[in-house]
């Protein structure tokens, strides 16, 4: 008994020396945000500092459980399963701290006048996140929305990755695994003809150029590009390019070149490039295919 009324008397105590100081504890574990995973039906990135165009990822149709990364230039197939993990995560976003009445001089301090990715969740809440810069011992990283400024969170830095994902972390590794859903290819050769190719009643040497695309996988990347950079990765004279029209009218422009002993496929989103490595018994056969087809 005497132990227990020495534990009360000392919380007393405890309590009333935070109280006399005004330090606010916030507890940990809680969210940033509130918002279900399930409800998340579009996220856009804009990376603010550099001006780059919006980068939007949202289900190819309103009932698909497929994704897609979309820019005004091109659509790309997203990863569904890093996609959950990235819904997941932002509706789960648990702070260590949080500063609710942060002046217009700290929102500077902190990164979050000019936040270096905003990312913007079309839910029932419509929220924006803004991504500030790490804090001075660079253990967190400053977050606040767009919808309550002067609420200003702080979240460990392990997490900024996932925030900070880019482009390519997001796409789906099997590059043409979707032709199985339809549309139609032209692979322009240099000083060669056209390829024209469907997903339907091809021949078979036609048939081998699908399959080989299908079967093209990349593990690495270099990016983001400018459109000079990837002169970089042989894009100056490009081995073979190809567009692919899908079933909706939408159309991506894909061009590869075996350079430095790699190969590579680059990819336009936005204003950035993506050169993306190729894993390389794959491309050795779609090489093989693409040289050796006869109209």
């Amino acid at each position: 008994m005497k132990n227990i009324k020495t534990l009360i008397l000392f919380l007393a105590i405890f309590g009333l020396i935070f109280t006399f100081l005004n330090i606010k504890i916030t507890p940990a574990q809680k969210s940033v945000l509130n918002c279900q995973s399930q409800d998340i039906n579009k996220i856009v990135f804009k990376e603010t500092l550099n001006d780059t165009d919006e980068i939007i990822l949202e289900p190819y149709s309103p009932k698909s459980q497929t994704w897609l990364l979309r820019s005004e230039n091109s659509r790309l197939f997203a990863d569904t399963e890093v996609v959950e993990k990235l819904r997941s995560l932002l509706c789960h976003l648990n702070f260590v701290e949080n500063f609710e009445k942060s002046t217009p001089e700290q929102l500077k301090d902190f990164g979050l006048t000019s936040p270096r990715r905003t990312i913007e969740l079309n839910d029932s809440t419509n929220t924006t996140l803004h991504i500030g810069s790490d804090t001075p011992s660079t253990t967190e990283f400053y977050v606040n929305t767009l919808q309550n400024p002067e609420n200003v969170f702080l979240v460990t830095n392990s997490l900024l990755p996932h925030l900070m994902v880019r482009i390519p972390d997001l796409m789906e590794r099997h590059l043409f695994d979707r032709l199985k859903d339809g549309g139609t290819l032209v692979i322009h050769r240099e000083g060669q003809a056209d390829i024209h190719l469907t997903t339907k009643e091809n021949t078979k040497s036609q048939d081998e150029i699908i399959s080989a695309l299908r079967a093209q996988l990349f593990n690495n990347y270099q990016g983001p590009l400018t459109q000079e950079k990837t002169l970089d990765y042989g894009m100056s004279l490009p081995d073979f390019t190809i567009e692919w029209t899908r079933p909706d009218g939408s159309q991506t422009t894909y061009r590869f070149s075996f350079f430095g002993e790699k190969y590579y496929l680059c990819i336009q989103l936005g204003n950035s490039y993506y050169a993306l490595i190729l894993e390389p018994s794959a491309a050795i056969e779609l090489w093989k295919r693409v040289n050796e087809f006869q109209n």
